[in-house]
């Protein structure tokens, strides 16, 4: 981290471009092959409707009541002009999937119950696919390109061969 402050601050080089394919190559595959490797499927797979109640519904929820709060906020403070729902469910969709590493570290810790472990880790695995789904459909809705079927599938394809 130090090294990266360091050369952030004497410009050193250009930072690279933050693409999509970027996100989906380098970054996100180590996230979800860490969460991926040390589930237990099999315990997964029996809580899997638990799992998918609190992953789905948790990520609508959050990103919506994110682009709720942010819009009046944002316009309230006047930093970007022309702020307007769209872009705070962008925003919402980008921030609405929770990361349980410090939770499931402290159920280590604390000798919490197996399944307890296993439904956050589920949870968080599920909320990154459905995260990345919604980023690209909310993205699509404030660029005013036509989301379809197939390119939310591309998404979801994508997240899916990163975490095997």
């Amino acid at each position: 981290m130090a090294s990266g402050l360091l050369l952030g601050l004497v410009y050193a080089f250009h930072p690279p471009h933050l693409t999509k394919e970027l996100l989906y190559t380098v970054f996100l595959q180590g996230l979800l092959f860490e969460a991926a490797f040390h589930i237990n499927f099999e315990q997964f797979w029996r809580n899997k409707l638990t799992i998918v109640s609190l992953a789905v519904p948790g990520v609508i929820a959050a990103t919506a009541l994110t682009a709720v709060i942010l819009t009046p906020v944002a316009d309230a403070l006047g930093y970007v002009q022309n702020f307007d729902w769209r872009y705070a469910l962008v925003f919402g969709a980008l921030i609405a999937a929770t990361d349980p590493i410090a939770v499931v570290a402290l159920f280590k810790e604390f000798g919490a119950p197996k399944r307890l472990t296993v439904l956050i880790e589920g949870e968080s695995l599920l909320n990154d696919g459905t995260g990345i789904v919604f980023f690209t459909l909310c993205l699509s809705v404030a660029t005013g390109v036509h989301a379809t079927a197939g390119g939310l599938a591309r998404s979801s394809s994508r997240y899916g061969k990163t975490s095997r």
